[in-house]
């Protein structure tokens, strides 16, 4: 989308696009389960996070808060066991029963990448999160956010948290 001569969320059409390419609408009529394959490799590239995984092992104090937008607060869950940061909890407890594990979330309907920004002192800093978990992007998208106001605003929140970890 281009506006007042900007480029703005190059490839979101592109993502829009390819994400439903794999949905043809007689599977999703004949109720098929839809499998959602991941390459081999894909989470090469990924942070092992060997300080949380290493607490987590050893049932440690792992505290991990995540921050967002509805996505994350889950009203549409129905439930806050049912919402993304719920089930990771379930899941992280279940695997490793022994750690001391909170997982907080902190959800907020709308939120934009300045909010979160702006937020994460107010309301993370000051739990000392082993971990943190943002989740931001589509009201930005949606409010049509200039991409660079998006990612200095991003950039703002990984350099706090990078500032107040351990």
């Amino acid at each position: 989308m281009i506006a007042a001569g900007k480029l703005r969320w190059p490839g979101l059409g592109a993502l829009v696009c390819l994400a439903g390419l794999g949905m043809s609408a007689p599977a999703l009529a004949a109720g098929a389960p839809m499998a959602c394959t991941v390459p081999a490799g894909f989470f090469k590239a990924e942070p092992l996070l060997p300080r949380t995984a290493k607490a987590l092992a050893q049932g440690g104090r792992v505290m991990i808060v995540a921050i967002g937008s509805a996505s994350t607060q889950g009203n549409a869950a129905g439930s806050q066991e049912l919402t993304w940061p719920g089930r990771l909890s379930a899941a992280l407890a279940k695997r490793y029963p022994a750690a001391q594990l909170t997982v907080v979330n902190l959800g907020s309907g709308r939120l934009t990448a300045v909010t979160l920004a702006a937020r994460l002192e107010r309301d993370v800093l000051d739990l000392h999160p082993s971990l943190v978990i943002l989740e931001v992007g589509t009201t930005d998208a949606v409010r049509n956010t200039d991409i660079d106001d998006f990612r200095d605003a991003v950039q703002s929140s990984i350099e706090q948290l990078q500032a107040d970890g351990p």
